[in-house]
């Protein structure tokens, strides 16, 4: 009755509102003689740029404007401050329907004033927004995540299904508040079926309540409230509210001092997160002990406006900061939360200032603001949708073996882990799913069908890095230490898992785009050997037998402006013919090492003191940055991968790799050190003319 009435009402309103001048030169009267139907929803009205807090207050006293007083007030009620230093309003803007939005002197320092939803504004074009509670915990918070977990089981067509499936091998019931049914760990049998949510979390690095062999039984008894981190004790909370039994937890529901039990669920957890009905991020949280359920950083300041609307209701405004839809929120820095975020139904998120909401349907939150979001770009797709678009509901295996390259790996690779002995196994679920659907062979992080592809990935420097401890007040700091390999073996030299960093991909497609690519190489044997149980874990070995076309050259450094190293490559005098197009400025013979290179060192024998360069080796974090100049005048070995055509543009792209000696030192067995690639127009000459094909190992 009241949704008809007031569309009623807003019909009329639009009907009646003139497009007059306004009276205010001040604040143009907050756009209030926008008229509706006459101007489109981009157009929007603004104030000059560079507008100072006094131009209000003095508009305020001296004319009685009551736009001008409600700016003021607004401002006296957020950011006092402005008030006291005159501060310079970056912008002041009123888009129709959106609010009327100040810009305020420093980033990330906006107010938005409007009307709440199920009011009728003082003036149309001003328009409603819902209401952000002032607590994470508070009974609106909890029944917005109530509305929305309804309507998304009742009425998305993506999410809605009867199903309710089997309970993980361990959950955590949650009881009640009665001291006689307190919350316990629960070892369910295996035709179990229940809704249950599960908890994605940080655990920061001072993790100690957790399940381990000498617990168990106690565990399964009951907890200890007092000792268990917030986190815990809020997801339990939650679980309550939301009328859930049971919620699966990590750390409690595997036993983290037994490597078998670890193997064996943690190889489940993909399935865990699908099959839940809810996921509850603790998006806010960088350690356990800080909790998500509490008083939001700000809150939202009621104004009486001293106007009647148009429809004779009392008029209420409301003003707050913007909320600020990022992601750098702890839990986004997680390695191990990507694949929690891909498998799961739904999740809501505990953000600092707002619940946000994601599910194959929609992603929403509680200001409306990322309402019917949705983004088909490769790294913006929302996680949840993207595994339904390419994974589930894929055209063919390469739109998978993009998805995979484009999206999971380069979002993964930026991501934080606490021990890096997981860099395979935190994906090993999504991976196991991807073999299920494509049949395909798992090579440390790369697939056997895709393998040309896969082995281009270049290495890139880390931008941030989560800092799980909560202690930390910064949270997060730049990593300025260029990436480095790893000591301990996680993966062959041409797996990006062996590496520690940020990686990206060439010949970054649109999904449905089709790519012109010529292959060089031919595989003869591709080896990886696991470490465990889990055939997408972790591995102890691995090798590639390719024939490919085979180039040597010399590596070259250079300095920067700024000290910094700069890799070329050099080739023989019969290669000096050769020219190649430049991307503007820079030499097509440059390229970046997947690490800082060092160069291997022999000794000369019967000269004392004396050495000598053999090869070249990846840098470890142990290696000294000094030790990095020996690489000049090394020579290297150019294997061609592949070679993408543009036909319309009339030029191609080599993708190759750069070879160094292994350590090994086994007869034609070499390590990776590098991807090198180049365009050059077609019609010129090219250094792979002549070339001859190679047997060689790469480890």
């Amino acid at each position: 009755m009241l949704g008809a009435a007031l569309k009623g009402v807003w019909h009329n309103v639009f009907d009646l509102i003139p497009d007059a001048k306004a009276k205010c030169p001040t604040c143009l009267d907050l756009g209030a003689g926008q008229r509706i139907r006459s101007r489109p929803r981009e157009d929007v009205l603004e104030l000059p740029t560079g507008t100072h807090v006094s131009a209000f207050v003095q508009s305020s006293q001296r004319t009685g404007c009551p736009y001008c007083a409600l700016i003021v007030e607004g401002i006296k009620a957020q950011a006092a401050h402005w008030i006291e230093n005159d501060a310079r309003l970056n912008r002041v803007c009123f888009p129709i329907g959106r609010g009327v939005k100040i810009d305020g002197p420093v980033l990330d320092s906006n107010l938005t004033f409007y009307a709440p939803k199920g009011s009728v504004p003082p003036w149309p074009a001003l328009g409603t927004f819902p209401r952000v509670a002032s607590h994470s915990g508070s009974p609106e918070s909890v029944g917005r995540i109530q509305t929305w977990l309804r309507s998304c089981i009742q009425s998305h067509p993506e999410c809605k299904s009867a199903e309710i499936f089997p309970l993980p091998k361990r959950v955590v019931y949650v009881g009640s508040n009665s001291l006689t049914d307190p919350p316990r760990l629960y070892e369910a049998g295996s035709v179990e079926r229940t809704p249950y949510a599960a908890l994605s979390h940080c655990w920061g690095l001072d993790q100690t309540f957790r399940t381990v062999t000498a617990t168990l039984e106690s565990m399964t008894l009951s907890f200890d409230l007092e000792a268990m981190p917030k986190t815990y004790r809020d997801a339990i909370s939650l679980a309550r509210l939301l009328s859930i039994k049971y919620i699966w937890i990590d750390s409690l529901c595997i036993i983290q001092d037994s490597a078998q039990d670890w193997e064996i669920e943690a190889a489940k957890m993909c399935d865990v997160y699908a099959n839940a009905q809810l996921t509850i991020g603790a998006a806010c949280a960088a350690g356990d002990k800080e909790g998500f359920l509490g008083p939001r950083p700000t809150s939202t300041k009621v104004l009486n406006f001293p106007l009647k609307s148009d429809c004779a209701q009392p008029s209420a405004i409301e003003v707050r900061y913007e909320v600020k839809h990022n992601r750098g929120h702890p839990l986004f820095f997680r390695a191990w939360v990507l694949q929690e975020r891909l498998f799961s139904r739904r999740m809501v998120y505990f953000e600092r200032e707002e619940l946000v909401w994601e599910c194959k349907h929609y992603r929403t939150c509680e200001c409306s603001g990322l309402d019917n979001y949705r983004n088909t770009d490769w790294g913006d797709e929302r996680p949840i949708a993207s595994l339904a678009r390419y994974l589930d509901n894929r055209k063919n295996d390469e739109v998978v073996y993009g998805w995979w390259k484009y999206y999971v790996l380069d979002e993964y690779n930026g991501l934080a882990l606490t021990f890096g002995k997981d860099k395979l196994p935190a994906l090993s679920g999504l991976a196991a799913r991807v073999m299920r659907v494509t049949g395909d062979t798992y090579l440390a992080g790369l697939w056997a069908k895709d393998l040309a592809l896969g082995l281009l990935w270049n290495s890139r420097q880390p931008s941030a890095t989560a800092l799980e401890s909560p202690e930390n007040p910064a949270r997060f700091a730049v990593r300025r230490t260029p990436n480095r390999a790893t000591a301990v073996y996680r993966g062959p030299t041409w797996s990006w898992a062996s590496i520690d960093g940020p990686i990206s991909h060439p010949m970054r497609p649109d999904p449905d785009e089709e790519l012109h690519l010529q292959v060089h190489m031919h595989v003869i044997e591709a080896v990886c050997t696991p470490a465990g149980l889990d055939p997408t874990g972790a591995v102890k070995d691995g090798w590639l037998k390719v024939k490919c076309p085979v180039l040597r050259a010399k590596i070259v450094l250079k300095y920067g402006l700024k000290g910094e190293v700069i890799y070329r490559l050099q080739f023989t005098d019969e290669f000096q013919h050769i020219e190649l197009r430049w991307d503007q400025y820079e030499s097509p013979l440059r390229f970046k090492p997947d690490v800082p290179l060092v160069a291997d060192m022999e000794s000369v024998e019967g000269a004392e003191n004396t050495a000598r360069k053999k090869g070249v080796y990846r840098a470890e974090a142990s290696d000294p940055v000094e030790g990095i100049g020996t690489v000049d005048d090394v020579e290297v070995k150019l294997v061609l991968i592949a070679t993408q055509l543009f036909p319309e543009e009339k030029r191609y792209n080599r993708e190759c790799l750069v070879l160094g000696p292994s350590k090994r030192n086994e007869p034609h067995t070499y390590e990776r050190v590098a991807a090198w690639d180049y365009y050059n127009t077609q019609g010129k000459r090219d250094y792979w003319e002549y070339t001859l094909e190679e047997e060689l190992v790469i480890v």
